[in-house]
């Protein structure tokens, strides 16, 4: 008895069921619905994402009001894919403003490494660098080899792409980069310079020099070996200061005299009474007796937003000492920019003292 109740409910149940579902057939917008929804996996099937996503939507808006009229069970399976299809709609949105953003970010990075990569003189490289304290080499070449691969990348423009290689490769090479062509050089110059000073200023302003270099550069590449050889090269020359100057003031008293003094490259009274002045004050001993201005313009160090920061000129300077014989000496003068002007002049290298004949000419 009890299975033949059970089987009248079932049939009963069936019944209302197919019923109902007839119902909802004859209903406008269940025909919108399928309408729609067949559209809709047409356009999937085929391929045509753009069309597929209008008729999606379409279809989900009457879907939404059959399942309000009670009707959800007739149309289980068609709403399980329309939902399987926005998913993936949304996945695609989701990972499209992902790589907009990686877009953004690489843009940026670009920006400052090209900015360090070109960094001249090389002390600005300390500077750059404080502005890319977030930097994560490993972080961002995940995040280019993703956007590469993506379909954001494949539809961007040149210029995008472009800058994502190029960022890519600076980051894989950046330490060659700085160490080669800007580091190495930069240091060098102030080693001879030390090498060749045996006035004991000079040598304190030069090491200091040298030790910001090797400082930025450290933070910048701090397991580059080329970093390391400098860093012993410091250590060895601040370690046997004494030793050095006595080495260049011996290679300054048996270097050869001067047969000829340099070309004038411009004549102004008023900055060649300035060099004297400076140079005398910084040579005890020695009198100038002129300034022979060897370069005709100012060159103008500027910040990376273009502001000067100081100049630079060079004169060779010729003294007398107290025994009547002439020197002749080339001097790197600067003038720091203190924001609406340049400050009085002082020296910023200078290159050693040579003997020449007191009847040479200028």
């Amino acid at each position: 008895m009890k299975t033949i109740l059970s089987l009248f409910f079932i049939l009963s149940f069936t019944i209302n069921l197919m019923s109902q579902n007839d119902n909802m057939k004859e209903l406008l917008d269940y025909k919108n619905f399928i309408t729609y929804y067949n559209k809709a996996a047409n356009y999937m099937e085929t391929g045509d994402l753009d069309n597929g996503r209008k008729f999606i939507r379409n279809a989900m808006n009457f879907g939404k009001r059959l399942i309000k009229k009670g009707f959800e069970s007739g149309i289980q399976s068609e709403l399980a894919n329309l939902e399987k299809w926005q998913a993936g709609f949304d996945a695609k949105k989701q990972q499209g403003m992902q790589m907009r953003a990686y877009e953004s970010e690489i843009g940026q990075w670009h920006g400052n490494l090209d900015l360090l990569k070109k960094a001249t003189p090389f002390s600005e490289c300390g500077y750059l660098w404080e502005k890319m304290k977030a930097f994560d080499r490993t972080k961002v070449l995940s995040m280019i080899k993703e956007f590469k691969a993506s379909e954001t990348f494949a539809s961007a423009n040149q210029y995008t792409q472009q800058r994502t290689q190029e960022l890519e490769k600076d980051i894989e090479g950046i330490d060659q980069v700085l160490a080669e062509a800007k580091f190495t050089e930069k240091a060098d110059k102030k080693i001879a310079a030390l090498q060749q000073t045996h006035v004991e200023r000079f040598f304190d302003d030069d090491i200091d020099d040298l030790g910001y270099y090797i400082n930025s550069f450290a933070r910048v590449a701090p397991t580059n070996t080329t970093l390391k050889a400098y860093q012993k090269k410091y250590t060895e020359l601040t370690s046997n200061k004494d030793k050095v100057l006595s080495n260049a003031l011996a290679a300054k008293q048996k270097a050869p005299v001067v047969s000829e003094l340099p070309e004038a490259d411009v004549q102004d009274a008023a900055m060649e009474r300035d060099f004297m002045r400076v140079a005398g004050a910084a040579s005890s001993g020695y009198t100038p007796t002129s300034a022979i201005i060897t370069s005709r313009y100012w060159s103008v160090n500027n910040d990376v937003a273009g502001r000067p920061i100081s100049r630079q000129r060079i004169a060779a300077i010729t003294y007398k000492d107290a025994n009547g014989s002439c020197y002749v000496e080339h001097i790197l003068f600067m003038q720091d920019y203190s924001g609406s002007a340049y400050r009085p002049t002082k020296i910023y290298s200078a290159y050693g003292k040579k003997e020449f004949d007191c009847s040479l000419k200028r």
